[in-house]
């Protein structure tokens, strides 16, 4: 029977294969037969949105306004968008021709892959777009149809220009480098942004409870990081190396007692992460790395570490963004990423399971899987994922981290959510027992 390793390779595999077979498309729109000069001063080209609307459905899926609408009485851009959008709910009420359904089916498959696809440069220079405001949901289509989420278009790779001056002839001050508050479950999700596909997959920082008196049991947990992020900020003249900088705090406690023992993880943390963008071969990769102090209350023991984590960031529908199974219904993402980390224990712990003091090293894959409810399941999320390592200097030669959630996203930004979490195996940190089942509120914002 295939071990944990040999399943998880085997799921990266298929997980690529399968996406970049669905990041493969024939649609592609040149910038100069959808994209205009922006009317905002500063700004280069932007996507027309009326343009590649016109492009995809009249050109690329052979749709003319009689396709669509056999009366003819004519159709307004937001009914066409409408069209490209839900096609089967859009021929409910129009007289479609025989085939316009499907036609419109695979353009809105063409138009997720665009925007997926473009999600990040996979080629500097000619014929670029950047969608990575574009969110592969329903409503984030929507909106980018609508005109209210721009899309910018690369004829030549961008230059940076120097500041505009001021009234009085002196240099202008160099743009602000964007900044964001976040709070996550990991220290790894800190430095994505609200408005960056990776967002919805990202998971909650949360707080639970439970008191179960038929069974003598009670238990109280608290998991979550936060962090303040600065950038993204280019390195050089093209825009093509991106870096962020973030200094963040972490706290997490598992406390459960039952009639016979009394068992909690508890520990605080700090430290930085400095996160950098850059391609390779047309492709780009992010890295990710972040020293970290951490104290156990529950152990008395001292760890300090250093961590890097490798993602890739090739634009794959369902790896890099939400991929629709079913338009409508449910969608999924993938992520993917390798992390080694170096720990030295500053301090002995008094838990006889804990590693002795010293150095250790461990590196291994790590993978999530998050389902998406649509429509009338929106709000709805299914979480599993799965971390294992090799020790090779360790008294525990493998580690290995289980989580799996169901939660209900609620409010106007999705920012809330009650969830039900299984967590099983050893702390990252620290390598105490975790096995745990809770329920309670999540926030991620």
């Amino acid at each position: 029977m295939p071990d944990a390793r040999e399943i998880l390779l085997v799921t990266l595999v298929l997980a690529y294969s399968s996406g970049i077979a669905s990041a493969a498309s024939d649609f592609a729109p040149k910038v100069k037969d959808v994209c205009t000069a922006s009317a905002t001063a500063g700004k280069g080209l932007i996507l027309n949105p009326r343009k590649f609307v016109a492009l995809l459905v009249e050109k690329k899926a052979g749709l003319s306004a009689i396709d669509l609408d056999a009366e003819g009485n004519g159709l307004t851009y937001k009914q066409q968008a409408y069209a490209l959008l839900s096609p089967e709910e859009f021929c409910k009420t129009s007289t479609c021709a025989k085939g316009a359904v499907d036609k419109l089916g695979d353009a809105n498959v063409k138009l997720i892959e665009f925007v997926s696809t473009h999600s990040l440069p996979t080629k500097a220079g000619v014929n670029s777009f950047d969608t990575s405001r574009v969110a592969v949901t329903t409503s984030g289509l929507g909106g980018f149809l609508e005109g209210k989420t721009e899309v910018e278009c690369y004829s030549a790779p961008t230059t940076k220009e120097p500041a505009a001056p001021g009234p009085d002839g002196t240099p202008g001050s160099a743009p602000e480098l964007p900044q964001h508050l976040s709070i996550r479950q990991t220290v790894e999700d800190l430095h994505y942004s609200q408005d960056d596909n990776k967002f919805k997959s990202l998971k909650q920082a949360s707080l639970s409870l439970s008191d179960d008196r038929i069974a003598g049991k009670s238990s109280f947990s608290i998991n979550g990081a936060v962090g303040y992020t600065v950038g993204r900020a280019s390195f050089d003249e093209d825009g093509h190396f991106i870096g962020q900088f973030t200094p963040f705090l972490t706290y997490e406690q598992q406390y459960v007692e039952t009639k016979t023992k009394t068992t909690r993880v508890q520990n605080l943390g700090a430290g930085f992460v400095g996160d950098l963008t850059f391609p390779i071969g047309g492709l780009y990769q992010n890295i990710s790395a972040f020293p970290k102090i951490v104290r156990s209350f529950s152990s008395e023991a001292e760890f300090l570490s250093g961590n890097i984590v490798y993602t890739p960031m090739y634009g794959i529908s369902g790896v890099d963004n939400v991929y629709y199974l079913a338009p409508g219904s449910l969608s999924f993402q993938i992520s993917p990423s390798i992390k080694a980390a170096y720990s030295r224990i500053l301090h002995a712990g008094t838990d006889d399971t804990l590693r002795e003091q010293g150095s250790y090293f461990w590196i291994g894959p790590q993978i999530s899987l998050t389902l998406f409810g649509e429509g009338v399941l929106d709000g709805f999320n299914y979480n599993i994922s799965y971390s294992t390592f090799l020790v090779p200097n360790g008294k525990i030669k493998e580690i290995s981290y289980f989580e799996t959630s169901l939660s209900y996203d609620f409010g106007a930004s999705k920012l809330m959510s009650i969830q039900a979490k299984y967590e099983k195996g050893r702390n990252l940190d620290t390598l105490e027992k975790v096995d745990q089942f809770t329920v309670g509120l999540g926030v991620k914002y």
